[in-house]
C-alpha cells in the first residue's frame, strides 16, 4: 500500500497525446487494482479517481474501443467501491425452482404457495428496507450517466461492459434510484435511437433481469419492446443493421426464463413463444436462429408453460435450425401444425420477409407460404391473397417482387388443394376474382414499363 498513491498519480497522468498502448497500460492497471483491491484500502483514493475519470475527454478516448472499454470498467468499479457492498433488498427473487417439476407438471399446491410467499417477501419488502444506512455518494449519478452513454457506444465490447456495470451498480442502489436507472435504460428502446442504443439497452435489461432488478410490474412495458427487438432489421445505406439486436433480444428472453416464476410470465407466454419461434425459423442469420432456439428451450425447461414446447423442441433444436432452407421449409411447416403458432408464422412472412432486401429470403419466404397454405387455406384465400395483390402494386421493387413470387406459390398451393392433389379432397379455394386479378398483373406491369432495366429482370423472374 506504500506505493498505491504514487501508482495512481502516475496512471492518472495519461493524456490524449500518448499512443494507444501508452494509454491502455495505465488504464488497465487502475481497472485491475479497483477489481482486486480491498474496499477499505481504495476508499481514500476513490474520490480523486472519480474526479479524474469523469473528466476524461470521452470523444478523444472513444476513438479506440479498447481504451473506451477500459474507461467504462474503471467507472463501474469506482461506483462499486463507493457503494456499500450489500445487495438490494427490493430485488425480485424467484425462489425455489425445479426443472423436473416444470416439465412433468407435478408442482404440488403446497410448494406453489411456498414459492409465491418467497417471491412476495422478496419483492414487497418493508419500508425500512428501502432506507439505506448510508447516503448514496453524489458521484454515483454521474457514473451511471456515463455507463448509460456507454450503452450507445460504437463497439460491442463497450456496450457489453456498460450493461454489466449498470446491472452491478443498480444491485446496490435503493429502490427509488434503481427504478430511475431501469427507466433510463428502457428509454433507449425507441425509434429515435440508433441501433447501437437498442443493442446496449437489450444487453442491460438482460443483466438487470438476471439480478432480479426488473420487477414484474415492469414486464407489461418491456415485453412489447422485446418483441420489437426480436424482429429489428433496418437498411442503412448499403448495409443492414439489427443482427446483434435480435441476438441480444434472444439473450433477454433467455434471462427472463431464468429470472421469473411461470405465473409471472403467464400473461406474456403466447406472445414470447411465438416471437421466439418466428425468429428461430425465419431469421436470416444462423446465430439469431440458434439463439432464439436456445431461448425457447430454456423457457420450456424453466417455465413449463410454453404451448407444445417439448414437441416443438424435438424438431426445432439448436442444430436443426442452423440450415436456413430446412428452417424455412421443413421446421416451419411442422410448427404450423399447432394452432397457437401458425397464424403468427404466416403474418410474419407477409409483413417482414416477402419484402426483405435479400432476394434469397424473398424466395424462401414464398416457398414457405406455399408449405403453410395447407394448414390454413381459408385464411390464405380470404386474408393473405388480397394483401399480396395490394403489395404487388407497390412501387418498391423488393416488395413487388416478393409479393408476385408469393402469389404464385400460394395460388399454386390453393389450386392443388382445390383439385384434390394433396389428398384432402377440398374444393373451391380459387375463385373467379383471384383468377381475374392474377391474370391482370402482367398486363399492368407491361403498361408501367416494369419489365425493363435491372428491376425488370427480377419482375420477369417473379412473374
Amino acid at each position: 500500500m506504500v506505493y498505491l498513491e504514487k501508482m495512481f498519480d502516475w496512471a492518472m497522468s495519461v493524456n490524449a497525446n500518448y499512443t494507444v498502448d501508452a494509454k491502455l497500460g495505465p488504464l488497465t492497471a487502475i481497472a485491475c487494482i479497483l477489481k482486486h483491491g480491498k474496499r477499505e484500502d481504495l476508499l481514500p483514493y476513490v474520490k480523486q479517481l472519480s474526479n479524474w475519470v469523469l473528466h476524461l475527454e470521452y470523444d478523444t478516448i472513444s476513438k479506440d474501443f479498447k481504451i473506451y472499454k477500459t474507461c467504462v470498467k474503471i467507472c463501474q468499479r469506482i461506483g462499486l467501491v463507493l457503494l456499500p457492498p450489500k445487495i438490494a433488498k427490493w430485488r425480485y427473487q424467484r425462489g425455489a425452482r425445479s426443472l423436473l417439476a416444470n416439465v412433468q407438471k407435478t408442482v404440488t399446491l403446497a410448494s406453489l404457495k411456498e414459492v409465491q410467499q418467497t417471491e412476495s417477501l422478496s419483492e414487497c419488502t418493508d419500508e425500512e428496507d428501502d432506507v439505506d444506512d448510508e447516503e448514496v455518494p453524489g458521484d454515483i449519478e454521474e457514473i451511471v450517466e456515463r455507463l448509460l452513454h456507454g450503452l450507445k457506444g460504437n463497439s460491442t465490447i463497450v456496450r457489453w461492459s456498460s450493461a454489466k456495470g449498470i446491472g452491478r451498480i443498480t444491485n446496490r442502489l435503493p429502490k427509488l434510484l434503481g427504478d430511475e436507472v431501469v427507466s433510463s435504460v428502457i428509454e433507449l428502446l425507441n425509434p429515435l435511437e440508433q441501433d447501437d442504443a437498442w443493442h446496449g439497452a437489450c444487453l442491460a435489461l438482460a443483466e438487470l433481469a438476471k439480478r432480479g432488478l426488473l420487477l414484474p410490474s415492469r414486464l407489461s412495458e418491456i415485453v412489447p419492446l422485446l418483441l420489437q427487438a426480436l424482429v429489428y432489421d433496418e437498411i442503412q445505406g448499403y448495409r443492414n443493421v439489427g443482427q446483434n439486436i435480435r441476438d441480444a433480444a434472444c439473450y433477454m428472453s433467455w434471462a427472463f426464463a431464468r429470472a421469473y416464476h411461470p405465473s409471472v410470465l403467464q400473461p406474456f407466454v403466447e406472445r414470447i413463444a411465438s416471437a421466439l419461434l418466428v425468429t428461430a425459423v425465419f431469421d436470416r442469420e444462423i446465430n439469431c436462429r440458434r439463439a432464439a432456439s436456445a431461448a425457447f428451450q430454456e423457457s420450456v425447461g424453466r417455465l413449463g408453460n410454453f404451448p407444445h414446447g417439448i414437441d416443438i423442441l424435438t424438431t426445432a433444436d439448436f442444430f436443426s435450425v442452423a440450415v436456413r432452407s430446412n428452417a424455412y421449409l421443413n421446421i416451419s411447416e411442422y410448427i404450423a401444425k399447432f394452432h397457437e403458432y401458425k397464424y403468427n408464422l404466416i403474418d410474419h412472412l407477409i409483413s417482414r420477409k416477402i419484402n426483405h432486401w435479400d432476394t434469397n429470403i424473398r424466395e424462401l419466404s414464398a416457398q414457405a407460404l406455399r408449405n403453410l397454405t395447407k394448414h390454413a387455406p381459408e385464411y390464405m384465400r380470404d386474408s393473405i391473397v388480397p394483401q399480396l395483390f395490394q403489395l404487388a402494386e407497390s412501387t418498391e421493387l423488393n416488395t413487388r417482387h416478393g409479393a408476385v413470387m408469393a402469389l404464385g406459390e400460394v395460388i399454386n398451393a390453393l389450386q392443388a388443394l382445390g383439385s384434390g392433389q394433396t389428398g384432402d379432397g377440398q374444393e373451391g379455394f380459387i375463385n373467379n376474382k383471384i383468377s381475374e386479378l392474377a391474370g391482370q398483373l402482367i398486363g399492368k406491369y407491361q403498361q408501367r414499363g416494369q419489365f425493363k432495366g435491372m428491376s425488370g429482370t427480377y419482375m420477369k423472374h417473379g412473374c
